[in-house]
């Protein structure tokens, strides 16, 4: 997976705060502001995805919609978790 570098401002006691945090945890600042950003992301997917669902099946569902998208979630959450191991 490619590496973008990027800057950002954010109010100093956020800073702090996570400076603290990296420390306890033992991990790079890097590391926790792209863990951050990633849980960010997935739950705007996430929130994104529901909101799509329920546009698209507004009507009730039969039980093997409802099956259907539950298989579909799974799915798309195993491969965020594949790709979080790869960290």
């Amino acid at each position: 997976m490619a590496i973008v570098k990027t800057t950002i401002g954010i109010p100093d006691n956020i800073y702090n705060l996570a400076e603290d945090i990296t420390k306890k945890l033992g991990v790079s600042r890097s590391h926790f502001y792209a863990k951050a950003v990633e849980a960010h992301v997935k739950k705007h997917l996430d929130q994104e995805m529901a909101r799509m669902l329920d546009e698209a099946f507004s009507e009730e569902l039969t039980q093997d919609e409802i099956d259907l998208q539950l298989a579909f979630k799974k799915r798309f959450d195993s491969i965020l978790e594949s790709e979080n191991e790869t960290w």
